[in-house]
């Protein structure tokens, strides 16, 4: 039984659906040439895994939509996979997990992926994986919406080794449950406009920062939801403000542990808010932060606690802005 993706196929449908005898199987793209299709289904169904490995380094794949990991007519869950080494896929929305029990993984190890929307963990559970460290140390992920755990009952998780990933808006745990992880402390690059850990009120989002960088636009650590933030090291670069705790209800907490001699950064352009109408707690062991105005309690619960590092504010520190602050 030959399982093949077609070449130059415009516009076409393509379902790799797991075999009901034999379960999953795997696809290689090893061709350097363009294919055009209209919905990518990678994983369609069970028993088994379908993996699709993407290798030709001039390879060329688009899709209108692209799911990792869906169930198929009779509602039988899906699990499918994805591995690119090489080669460039551009897609309007990717999805991984797209269903309750379908599960979907993309590893990203070389060439470029571009998506205006993708979903990590819809409503099932997704893993995505990006280090060139294994591979091409260039490795980008351009994406226009980055969602993880966008319903509640999902699981997903992004890890982000060597590699670029750059999008307008990150929301890491949605309504669901998301985790972020950085784990290069060289070559490894996060940037977007804005950052949403626990994003609605059922939303839960952790982001776990060994190393690298991270530059945003703006930071909202438990917006409706609950939000947790570890820095270990790298450096994390706001130009506007960072929120702990934003709306009332919301739980949010940021830990700089420079114990380990990781040496976290910490620098925002604008205000810092510990419990802007939520709760937040922000603590500070080594490391460095730099912020222009900080408010610990601004229409929320706000606590600060730093024993050891430094803390520079270069505007004004207000304790209790309308809140409770310790």
């Amino acid at each position: 039984l030959c399982h093949c993706l077609p070449t130059r196929r415009r516009g076409d449908d393509v379902f790799l659906k797991t075999d009901p005898v034999t379960g999953g199987y795997t696809v290689t793209y090893d061709s350097n040439s363009h294919i055009d299709l209209y919905y990518l289904n990678v994983g369609t169904g069970s028993p088994g895994t379908v993996t699709l490995e993407i290798t030709a380094p001039n390879a060329s794949i688009y899709a209108f939509s692209f799911s990792v990991g869906t169930d198929y007519a009779d509602n039988s869950a899906g699990s499918g996979a994805v591995a690119q080494s090489g080669g460039t896929v551009d897609t309007v929305a990717l999805k991984l997990g797209n269903d309750p029990g379908d599960s979907g993984s993309y590893t990203l190890t070389g060439g470029s992926l571009y998506a205006d929307f993708v979903d990590i963990g819809a409503y099932g559970s997704g893993v995505f994986t990006h280090d060139g460290a294994t591979g091409s140390s260039n490795t980008t992920h351009d994406a226009n919406q980055l969602y993880l755990g966008a319903f509640a009952g999902s699981h997903c998780t992004y890890n982000l080794g060597a590699g670029e990933l750059t999008s307008d808006s990150q929301y890491i745990g949605y309504n669901g449950t998301g985790e972020f992880n950085q784990t290069s402390p060289l070559n490894s690059h996060n940037t977007t406009n804005s950052l949403y850990l626990g994003y609605d009120y059922s939303g839960i989002g952790t982001y776990t920062m060994m190393g690298g960088w991270l530059t945003a636009g703006s930071e909202s650590i438990g917006d409706e939801g609950t939000g947790t933030f570890t820095q270990w090291g790298g450096l994390n670069s706001v130009s506007g403000d960072l929120t702990i705790g934003f709306f009332s209800g919301s739980s949010g907490a940021y830990s700089m542990m420079g114990v380990l001699g990781g040496n976290p950064t910490l620098t925002v352009a604008n205000n810092v808010y510990i419990g802007k109408g939520g709760n937040g707690t922000f603590t500070q062991e080594g490391g460095s932060i730099t912020a222009a105005n900080e408010y610990i309690g601004y229409e929320g619960q706000g606590t600060s606690t730093q024993n050891s590092g430094t803390n520079t504010v270069s505007g004004a520190l207000y304790l209790g802005y309308v809140g409770f602050g310790t």
